[in-house]
């Protein structure tokens, strides 16, 4: 699913991402949830908002861009790996907040990764916000 962009899809410093899923084809090495940004790749993958992916591994990957760092690249930060398996349902939660200068991943209500972001806020895109549909990695194999 692709939703046009719009000015009230962007948060220019506090973002919580949050959405149920289920990974019917675990064996897919990138796999995207929830993803915003221009269209066109750039270096360090510097293109997006967010994103939010499942990795083959068994963890979930949240990246996104600082204003700060358009033209040097996103930041990331991984759950754990082997958090999630296939055919269960999670609940996954990605918070952005850069006024805070964090970033936190929670799985099933708990965190489970937390890394600092930059306190320049989220970078602002044109692009639209994909739901299960790639830019980066593959189209989502499962139900989200």
């Amino acid at each position: 699913m692709e939703i046009p962009d719009t000015p009230m899809l962007h948060a220019a410093e506090d973002l919580t991402l949050t959405t149920w899923f289920r990974v019917d084809d675990p064996n897919v090495t990138w796999q995207t949830l929830l993803w915003q940004g221009n269209l066109t790749e750039t270096p360090g993958h510097g293109n997006r908002e967010f994103g939010l992916f499942y990795n083959s591994g068994g963890y979930i990957h949240l990246s996104s861009t600082p204003v700060s760092r358009v033209q040097a690249g996103h930041l990331t930060i991984d759950t754990p790996a082997d958090v999630i398996g296939a055919g269960q349902w999670y609940h996954v939660a990605a918070v952005i907040n850069s006024s805070a200068n964090s970033m936190t991943i929670y799985h099933n209500g708990n965190p489970v990764a937390i890394r600092t972001f930059d306190t320049s806020g989220i970078r602002d895109t044109s692009g639209p916000l994909r739901l299960g549909a790639p830019n980066h990695g593959s189209e989502f194999r499962g139900l989200i």
